[in-house]
């Protein structure tokens, strides 16, 4: 069942959604050939803290990281590692989620993802993203009041 929120509830969830946004602006400027992606989440983990909220990833089903990062091809929720190093030419989707305000049990989830490039990539890439913060666009557009999933997600395709 969806809950409808306050006016004040709403307030908050928007003030924690342009937390969020800063943050993801920040840790957008930090993907470069030659960092992993267990730095990108470090990072995260220290923006979101900082901010006076808390991880909403971090040990949530046992998942260890603050940020999933997956790197061209590979699936969602993907755990950082030391071991993974973005490379110039790849796509990495930076998937971030935070608690807001960190108060424990009180606070509001928000999450957003954005795929960004590694340097300079390829037309193909380059259509792909582009295709896809349309696609998010139109979308956002048809959320309306009496429109359905179907009515979004036909938009969508």
């Amino acid at each position: 069942m969806i809950s409808i929120k306050t006016p004040e509830e709403i307030q908050i969830m928007r003030e924690g959604g342009k937390k969020l946004a800063y943050i993801m602006e920040k840790l957008e400027k930090q993907v470069k050939p030659g960092r992993s992606t267990a730095e990108l989440d470090a990072f995260a983990e220290h923006e979101i803290t900082k901010a006076g909220a808390k991880p909403a990833f971090k040990n949530y089903q046992k998942f260890p990281g603050t940020l999933c990062t997956s790197v061209n091809e590979e699936l969602v929720h993907v755990i950082p590692s030391h071991k993974k190093i973005l490379k110039e030419g790849d796509m990495i989707t930076l998937d971030l989620g935070l608690i807001w305000p960190a108060r424990s049990g009180k606070g509001f989830y928000l999450d957003m993802a954005r795929t960004v490039p590694v340097g300079e990539i390829d037309d193909e890439k380059t259509h792909l993203i582009r295709a896809t913060r349309k696609a998010l666009r139109l979308g956002i557009v048809k959320t309306r009041p009496g429109n359905t999933t179907g009515d979004i997600g036909n938009t969508i395709q």
